[in-house]
């Protein structure tokens, strides 16, 4: 069977993709940066002990590069939150005359006080932190 998908690669957006091959892969390194080539957010890891199947074959140096996408791929998901809750940011103006003299009478010596209240919600309201 003829069976392609390389144009459709591109259809996997807004997702990071972990692209790992080995040396001795099957999956020959043209294939391999055709992938990263048309998979807007893929990264790829080598290892160069591998076959096809790099998590039996260099099970230290696959989890490492795994857990290494995992922390890069949430640190900027939730920089990326941050950013996005700090631009939609709330801010409530209050406008409060008070007796400037403290004579309790409103006689023109009034003080205006302008009061901002900015309400930002907490980043990691967000995030869980359960592992």
């Amino acid at each position: 069977a003829n069976y392609n998908t390389t144009p459709r690669l591109h259809e996997i957006n807004n997702i990071p993709v972990l692209l790992s091959h080995g040396k001795y892969d099957t999956m020959r390194p043209s294939v391999v940066k055709t992938m990263q080539d048309n998979i807007p957010q893929a990264e790829t890891l080598y290892l160069d002990r591998s076959g096809h199947v790099t998590m039996i074959d260099e099970p230290q140096k696959m989890n490492d590069g795994m857990a290494n996408f995992y922390d890069r791929v949430e640190t900027e998901s939730i920089a990326t939150t941050a950013t996005k809750m700090m631009t939609t940011t709330t801010t409530t103006t209050t406008t409060t005359t008070m007796d400037g003299d403290d004579d309790g009478n409103d006689d023109g010596n009034e003080t205006q006080l302008l009061l901002k209240q900015f309400t930002l919600p907490s980043v990691l309201d967000n995030f869980s932190t359960d592992r």
